[in-house]
């Protein structure tokens, strides 16, 4: 199942109890995934606005150089990721509250 399907399932209105526990766990491996990923693409960009802004032909700005990381495919998926992790950890909020509430 991947993230657009886990995050869709999990706002049906009446899981089960077991349905609920099963995707809370799905989205704690997701969000552990999704953090990990994360922290390599943080190290890649720091690399990349290092580089920019030490060349020696030209003055690049750190703003500068954050601006093209964007661009990049890695930039791209940095900000997917982002996103990904705030609607996780959202949805594993609501689904820890329906797991304590059906107890």
């Amino acid at each position: 199942m991947n993230i657009g399907q886990l995050l869709q399932a999990v706002k049906v209105p009446h899981l089960s109890k077991e349905q609920v526990e099963e995707y809370f766990d799905s989205m704690n491996h997701l969000f552990a995934d999704l953090s990990m990923e994360m922290g390599d693409l943080k190290k890649e960009e720091a690399l990349f606005i290092f580089e920019q802004t030490h060349r020696a032909d030209q003055k690049i700005t750190n703003a500068s150089a954050s601006n093209s990381w964007r661009v990049t495919e890695k930039g791209r998926r940095m900000i997917e990721v982002d996103a990904s992790l705030r609607a996780v950890s959202k949805e594993l909020s609501g689904l820890k509250h329906k797991i304590f509430n059906s107890y």
